[in-house]
């Protein structure tokens, strides 16, 4: 049997995301998966420049929820999304899927 810790976590991480206007939110973001990994990690790396601009929209649907840890939006609503909201929503998406090194790895 493979162990549950070989899994992505269920549990969600509340952000307080502030904007340019000041306001702040609080919104949930939570690990992504391998897959969902790999498929930002390629369009970022993409020769394709409309591949590459996809890149954040395709990591802030993956990780952004609700509370609940349920999906709360798509890549093409994020596509929608004022310049300054993704950039804040891509940062705390990158920062709460941060892989880290095994101790010993360089």
């Amino acid at each position: 049997m493979i162990s549950e810790s070989f899994f992505v976590s269920p549990s969600v991480n509340k952000r307080t995301v502030k904007l340019g206007d000041g306001t702040e939110h609080e919104l949930h973001f939570r690990k992504v998966s391998s897959y969902e990994h790999s498929r930002f990690i390629a369009h970022a790396g993409s020769k394709v420049a409309d591949e590459r601009a996809d890149a954040p929209n395709i990591l802030v649907a993956a990780s952004l929820c609700g509370a609940d840890g349920k999906p709360i939006l798509t890549v093409e609503k994020a596509r929608e999304l004022k310049g300054e909201v993704l950039d804040q929503m891509f940062t705390h998406a990158l920062e709460v899927n941060r892989r880290e090194k095994p101790e010993g790895n360089a």
